[in-house]
């Protein structure tokens, strides 16, 4: 290795600098040893720098020749591993041919199994269109029963009596004045005659219809002390109307039902005469029998 040189022109200039100065020998002896212990200093340090830089040249040079070496075995992991990831494709290929096969066969399984919902659906709207059926024509029955007691009792009063409709019944409503003597219970009137007449000569044209005969107070106790209170009176008057009709009118017993609501189902406020006065009332709820309508759901869904 070539040792660094000083330039002759710096011992020159310094030659010439202590020729040029007035200090003593002494001085200039120890500017000298300063010079060259500043010399060796540099000299020393830069000696340090090339032989750690000549270190460094060996250890990289040795280090390039274990990568080589590891390089040689991370290429045959690497061989390894593209063999092993070829193996696990093929074998990826044979499952998906394999669930293919089975998913074409699970698919035919579908299209049976969806073949029969969509049966068993048709099946369920064909039912369902015949209960519909039914429905609407006892619907259109109880249309033409309405309209056949609004002509029977069309000689009525309009204030005393309404005759409502709806899905499932006709109501028809009668004031305790049209039927019943005043402050009586089991007296009634004269056109009471007109108005059970009326009900029951309809009725019996439409032998599959019930009656339910309900009877209402306002909320006043009862004036006959005999009664413990207005349900009572209620079912008392409701029992009433509902013989009438069976022993006088000829409606069929087994097409009549008796039942009190007493002051518990008002039609209008009791704190008015007027409110009260709507409140004493008999209704008449005319509906298919229910057994009826049960049986011919079940005749339907039988034939199915």
């Amino acid at each position: 290795m070539q040792l660094l040189k000083l330039p002759q022109t710096y011992f020159i200039f310094f030659f010439l600098f202590l020729l040029s100065s007035c200090v003593s020998k002494k001085k200039h002896i120890e500017a000298l040893q300063k010079t060259s212990a500043t010399y060796q200093a540099e000299l020393q340090d830069k000696t340090l720098y090339w032989t750690s830089a000549l270190q460094e040249c060996r250890d990289s040079n040795i280090n390039l020749r274990l990568n080589v070496a590891e390089r040689k075995g991370e290429n045959n992991a690497l061989v390894a591993m593209q063999d092993k990831l070829e193996g696990r494709i093929e074998d990826l290929k044979q499952q998906m041919k394999n669930q293919g096969l089975k998913s074409q066969t699970t698919s035919q399984s579908l299209s049976q199994e969806l073949s029969s919902l969509k049966q068993e659906v048709s099946r369920l709207q064909n039912l369902l269109s015949q209960v519909d059926a039914k429905l609407e024509k006892d619907l259109t029955t109880l249309g033409t029963l309405a309209n056949d007691l609004r002509i029977a009792l069309g000689t009525l009063p309009t204030d005393q009596y309404t005759i409502n409709t709806s899905n499932l019944h006709v109501k028809v409503i009668v004031s305790e004045s049209l039927l019943f003597k005043a402050k009586t219970t089991t007296s009634v009137t004269t056109r009471s005659q007109q108005v059970l007449g009326g009900i029951a000569n309809t009725l019996q044209k439409y032998p599959s219809m019930n009656v339910m005969v309900l009877g209402h107070t306002d909320n006043k106790p009862p004036r006959n002390k005999g009664y413990k209170d207005n349900w009572t009176v209620s079912a008392v008057r409701a029992a009433l109307i509902s013989r009438l009709l069976t022993e006088d009118h000829g409606l069929g017993s087994n097409q009549v039902l008796a039942a009190g609501k007493g002051e518990f189902a008002p039609r209008a406020s009791n704190e008015t005469r007027e409110g009260q006065g709507q409140n004493r009332r008999i209704e008449f709820i005319i509906q298919t029998r229910q057994e009826d309508l049960t049986r011919a759901l079940q005749k339907i869904t039988k034939e199915k």
